[in-house]
C-alpha cells in the first residue's frame, strides 16, 4: 500500500468517524493512526488549557496551514511549514515553552509518516520532556505534604497546605500506605513521589476538626455524603444522561449510543464513557484503537511501550483488545457524579498517555 493510500485511509478513519469502541475499522493503517491523530490534536490545541498560547499569531497561522496540508496529504510541504513553525516558536518563547513542545512533536510525527525515524526520535524525546515538566504543574514534587483534605474524587485526593496551595495526590488502595480514614475536612500528612502518587498518607489526629472549630462545614459535608449514600443507585440511562448533560454544558456534542454509553469528540478523537450499571461508582473513560497490531513482532513492541507508558503517566491504563491498542482512565467515584470534577483532567491524561506511547513506538 502506498503512502498516499495509507494517508487517505487514516484521514478517513480519524476525521470521518472510522474509530469505534473496538478500534479502527481499517486493518492495514499501522502506526500512522497515532501519528496523524496526534498531529491533528496538537495543531488544534488552542482549547487545551495547559497549552497556553504564546508563540504568536504567525505561529498559529502556520499550524492552521499544517492541518490543511495534512488534510490534502501534502506531507513534504507540511514538513517545511512545521520546521518554520518550530523556528518561530523557539524565537518567540524560548526553547522550553509548551508551544515549542507542540511544534517538536508535530514535526516528529511528520518525519515518522515519511519513515525518517532517526530524525523523528530526538524531536519526540525533546517535546515529551518539555511536556512532562509542565503539563500538570499543580502536582506536587516528591516530598512531604501536610494540610487539609478539600476534595476526594475517586483515587485523587486534594490537600490544601498551610500556604493555601492545593496538591492533588493519587491514593491507591494497593500501593499507598494509609493511616486512618481519609475524608474531606480532616488534616493529613503524606509522602509522595514526583509523579504525585502518595506512597503514604495518614490522618493527623491532633489536627482533626473538633466541635466548635470549623465543625459546621464538616458536619454539612458528612450529612450530604450520608444523604447521597441513602439514595437508590442510579440506573445506566440515568448515569448516561448525567454525563451527557455535563459534557453539553462544557461545550461538547455528546451522544448516548444504543448501549447507553456516552460518546463525544475532542481534537478529532472519539472518546467513550463506558457505564457499568452493576457498579455505578466505576468511571471508565476510553480512547479506543490507538494502534493497530499486524504481527507478533509489533505486538511485543506495543506491549513494551504500554508498560513504559503506564509507568510514566498517572491513572492511565493501556491494554490490547482484538489486535488494537486501547487507552483508558479507570476510577472509583463516590458518589458517581463526583467524576465530573476530574473529567477534563482525565481527557488530558489520556492525550498525554497517547503521546508517551507514540514516542516509544517510534524508537
Amino acid at each position: 500500500m502506498g503512502r498516499s493510500n495509507v494517508g487517505r485511509l487514516q484521514l478517513t478513519a480519524t476525521i470521518l468517524g472510522g474509530q469505534n469502541k473496538m478500534g479502527y475499522r481499517h486493518k492495514k493503517v499501522g502506526s500512522i493512526i497515532v501519528m496523524v491523530s496526534t498531529i491533528l490534536w496538537l495543531v488544534g490545541l488552542s482549547t487545551l488549557s495547559v497549552f497556553a498560547q504564546g508563540a504568536g499569531r504567525e505561529w498559529e497561522i502556520l499550524n492552521q496551514e499544517i492541518a490543511r496540508l495534512l488534510d490534502a496529504e501534502e506531507y513534504d510541504r507540511a514538513i517545511v511549514v512545521a520546521k518554520k513553525a518550530l523556528e518561530i516558536a523557539e524565537k518567540n518563547v524560548g526553547p522550553d515553552h509548551l508551544d515549542v513542545a507542540k511544534s517538536l512533536v508535530v514535526l516528529a510525527g511528520l518525519y515518522h509518516i515519511h519513515g525518517q525515524y532517526t530524525q523523528a526520535e530526538p524531536l519526540m524525546k525533546r517535546g515529551k520532556a518539555i511536556m512532562e515538566k509542565a503539563i500538570e504543574p499543580d502536582h506536587p514534587k516528591a516530598g512531604h505534604i501536610k494540610g487539609k483534605v478539600t476534595k476526594i474524587a475517586g483515587d485523587m485526593v486534594t490537600v490544601k497546605d498551610a500556604g493555601g496551595k492545593e496538591h492533588m495526590l493519587h491514593v491507591d488502595a494497593k500501593t499507598t500506605k494509609k493511616g486512618g480514614e481519609i475524608k474531606v475536612g480532616i488534616h493529613v500528612e503524606a509522602d509522595s513521589d514526583k509523579s504525585g502518587h502518595a506512597k503514604s498518607i495518614k490522618v493527623e489526629a491532633e489536627m482533626s476538626p473538633k466541635l466548635g472549630t470549623d465543625d459546621a462545614t464538616t458536619r454539612s459535608t458528612t450529612l450530604q455524603n450520608t444523604e447521597t449514600s441513602m439514595k437508590a443507585p442510579m440506573s445506566k440511562p440515568e448515569l448516561a444522561q448525567m454525563y451527557r448533560d455535563y459534557l453539553q454544558r462544557e461545550g461538547y456534542s455528546p451522544e448516548i449510543d444504543k448501549d447507553d454509553d456516552v460518546t463525544f469528540k475532542k481534537d478529532e478523537l472519539t472518546y467513550y464513557i463506558l457505564i457499568n450499571e452493576k457498579d455505578p461508582e466505576f468511571f471508565n473513560l476510553v480512547l479506543p484503537g490507538i494502534w493497530s497490531i499486524d504481527n507478533d513482532g509489533e505486538r511485543a513492541k506495543v506491549e513494551k511501550a504500554i508498560l513504559h507508558t503506564i509507568s510514566q503517566t498517572k491513572v492511565a491504563k493501556l491494554y490490547i483488545l482484538k489486535d488494537k491498542g486501547v487507552a483508558a482512565i479507570e476510577l472509583f467515584c463516590s458518589p458517581p457524579d463526583s467524576c465530573k470534577a476530574v473529567l477534563k483532567r482525565s481527557i488530558s491524561a489520556l492525550q498525554f498517555a497517547v503521546v508517551t506511547f507514540a514516542a516509544q513506538m517510534i524508537k
